[in-house]
């Protein structure tokens, strides 16, 4: 009996909520039992009003909510029931104003020009909904198949950088061995040239000093060809002023003289000067001096001789050639170490990068976009930079939180403007392409760009619930 009793109240109070509702025009489900009393308590709390204000065409709440079904508050919200369809939330100032907003045609009531279109529409909205599910579901699937790929490429990566690290290692103490060895060969060069040299000096005078008299005679040879030239030339001038005299008489003759006092004056403070120079070493007489020429000469040829002879010498020159192909081997192993480092490089960025959750978007390490505006052509290198033709529109720097965004900055500075920079913001889609570039504001730009790792399941199922909700 008391079941029957909880029972029957239970209905009555579901039909008072349902007929008490039924002339309050757009209320969501949800909302239904804030207006089924005797009085209505303004969402913002603001006001407590009669039950009989609410859509009274009266905005009294200033949150509008006790106006959801006339358009008195011009930020209420009007609640499309659209049967069959997806219910739809409008601003309450479109109800009733002679357009059709909701496709069951609720918000406009009151004049009753509206059909109920939402069957048609959801039939045609069906068509968009499961070709956005397949699109989504190739692109989780697709992103899917790539996480598992980076999973695998990062411990593969791992085991090589492991192997690269102790090939680079190896090489290094390689070149190590070799520069030491190399240190005590070029150490015993070293001695025995020293040894060699000490020991022609006693047999190389002969050849010194006949190599100095032949240079003393070439000296010799050339001294009396540059004294004969200078005769030749001082004849000539004479010559040339006795034809002068002749032809300009004794006017000439007593100028001539003036000049030549001239000349005798100057040669003779050139003397002095000789003498000046020469006493400023008074402590080393003319014999001394020839002497320590003599000598200085003589170590030339000395030094020159014995060079040449190491440089012949069959020891020598056997050593020299270890230490070129010891150097010429620490060339390539040094060359092989700067590959390796390379790779190691490369292989050490990829495994501590950041390539979203599990590697969502690693597929787009490498790759290359672009996007053709009539004015410029864009290209997006991921994780690396954006350009803008040859302009450098930004380099990479990090994710928004939600790993739907990249940002790239430090871009080329505009013309009286800030530095570029841009947005890289991702839409789902089942191949990556760049949709369009935008320049919000100066050199500042926004790209979007459609592309697998984009798509999420929680969109997926979102889809599958509004469309298994209407079947």
């Amino acid at each position: 009996m008391k079941k029957a009793v909880v029972l029957i109240l239970t209905i009555v109070f579901f039909l008072y909520v349902v007929l008490a509702s039924q002339h309050i025009q757009g209320v969501p489900p949800q909302d239904i039992a804030l207006y089924s009393g005797t009085t209505f308590a303004c969402k913002d709390g603001t006001a407590t009003l009669s039950i009989d204000t609410i859509n009274d065409d009266f905005c009294d709440c200033k949150d509008g909510s006790d106006e959801p079904g006339t358009s008195a508050c011009n930020n209420g919200k009007f609640y499309c029931v659209n049967s069959g369809h997806i219910p739809q939330v409008i601003f309450s100032s479109h109800v009733n104003d002679g357009i059709c907003d909701c496709c069951d045609g609720s918000d406009e009531y009151l004049y009753g020009n509206c059909q109920n279109v939402c069957k048609a529409s959801w039939e045609q909205s069906t068509v968009l909904i499961r070709a956005e599910l397949q699109e989504i579901q190739i692109g989780i699937d697709f992103t899917t198949q790539q996480q598992q790929k980076y999973e695998s490429d990062v411990i593969q990566k791992k085991q090589e950088l492991l192997v690269k690290e102790d090939k680079r290692n190896t090489l290094t103490s390689k070149i190590d061995e070799l520069n030491s060895k190399k240190e005590i060969i070029q150490s015993l060069l070293e001695s025995k040239t020293k040894e060699l040299k000490e020991s022609l000096l006693l047999t190389i005078e002969p050849e010194v000093q006949q190599q100095y008299e032949k240079k003393q005679q070439e000296i010799l040879e050339q001294q009396q060809q540059q004294q004969q030239e200078q005769e030749q030339q001082e004849q000539e001038q004479q010559q040339q002023e006795s034809q002068t005299e002749e032809n300009t008489g004794t006017e000439y003759e007593h100028g001539h003289e003036e000049h030549m006092e001239d000349v005798d004056y100057s040669s003779e403070r050139g003397e002095e000067n000789i003498e000046s120079v020469e006493s400023v070493t008074p402590d080393e007489s003319e014999e001394d001096k020839q002497k320590r020429i003599e000598e200085e000469q003589k170590e030339s040829i000395r030094n020159e001789i014995l060079d040449q002879k190491v440089e012949h010498d069959e020891q020598i020159i056997f050593v020299r050639g270890e230490l070129t192909k010891i150097d010429e081997e620490v060339n390539n192993l040094n060359r092989d170490r700067s590959d390796l480092e390379t790779v190691i490089s490369e292989l050490k960025r990829f495994i501590e990068f950041d390539f979203g959750d599990r590697g969502r978007y690693s597929y787009m390490d490498g790759a290359s976009y672009t996007y053709t505006a009539p004015d410029y052509t864009y290209t997006l290198n991921p994780f690396k930079e954006v350009t803008q033709g040859h302009t450098r529109v930004g380099s990479w720097n990090s994710w928004e939180p939600d790993y739907m965004t990249m940002k790239y900055d430090n871009g080329e500075r505009c013309w009286n403007g800030p530095d570029r920079s841009i947005s890289v913001t991702f839409t789902c889609g089942k191949e990556t392409q760049i949709l369009e570039v935008k320049e919000p504001s100066k050199c500042l730009y926004s790209m979007l760009l459609k592309t697998p790792g984009a798509c999420k399941q929680q969109r997926l199922n979102e889809l599958m619930s509004t469309l298994n909700s209407n079947n």
